[in-house]
Parts: C-alpha cells; structure tokens; sequence
C-alpha cells in the first residue's frame, strides 16, 4: 500500500497528494499520508504546499467521516448498543475540541477516523469541527515536515 501511495505522488504531485490525504482520512482505508512527503521534497515541491494540500485533502475525508456519522446515527444505533454509543458521547463531551485537537495534532500515525465519525455522530457545530480539523492537520504536517526536513 505505501508503494502505491508513492507512485501517485511521485506520478501525480500535489494532486496525488491530495488524492491520498482524502482517502488515508476516510473511514475506509486508513493510510498515513505523512510517508510520502519525503519522495516530495526530493521532487523539489515547496514545504507550503505540501502542507497545504495534506491538510486540505486530509480535510474533505474527515468531513466525508463527520458527513456518514451525521447521517447515519439511525443505522449506527441499531447497529451498536446504547451504553457503546452513551460511553462515545460522554467521551466527546469529556474531552471536546481540545481532546479531538490534541488527537489530530499528534504526530505520530493514531487511528482517529472513527473519532471523526462520533464527530458527526454527535452533531458537533460543523464549523468548529472543520476549523479544529483543519488547524490540527497543519500543526501536524508541519511538525511532520520539519523532521523530516532535519533528517534529510
């Protein structure tokens, strides 16, 4: 899967970048992005735009999550137990934004898709959500980014 992930960036640039930030986000197919940044900066992309295009792809799938929770809390409650879903509520309600910023901030690869998902699930404003996401996303592409940029 990571050689896959290379060839589309390696073929494609920032679209590919793109393109694999939006799926390695989703629910779906869970892949960590930030493996392919240093095939880009060896292609000579600028930093800026990796960032970029990382956080903005990574984005759309995480509104694509937030999007399936939202619509789907009827099939989610018949698919999953009261108390499961109540202990996910109170979990979101704990923690809140900061909890789902410090989770999407880390960089270090955390499978946080399904924490996008009680996101919707729960009906979070989805301003806030995307505003969180989207600062979460940078932060964590650009600490990515400047390791990287120290080991190479």
């Amino acid at each position: 899967m990571l050689e896959w992930l290379k060839l589309l960036v390696h073929q494609y640039g920032l679209i590919g970048l793109l393109f694999s930030s939006f799926i390695g986000s989703t629910i779906f197919l869970p892949l960590s992005v930030e493996l392919t940044f240093p095939v880009l900066i060896k292609a000579g992309i600028h930093k800026l735009a990796i960032i970029l295009f990382a956080s903005v792809g990574s984005l759309a799938g995480t509104l694509l999550n937030y999007s399936l929770g939202y619509g789907g809390m009827k099939y989610l409650n018949k698919k999953t137990r009261k108390l499961e879903m109540k202990k996910a509520r109170h979990l979101m309600n704990k923690y809140g934004w900061a909890g789902l910023f410090i989770a999407l901030a880390l960089p270090i690869p955390l499978p946080v898709d399904p924490l996008t998902l009680l996101c919707g699930a729960a009906k979070m404003n989805i301003r806030e959500f995307t505003a969180v996401v989207l600062a979460a996303k940078l932060l964590k592409y650009a600490l990515f980014l400047g390791v990287i940029a120290i080991i190479l």
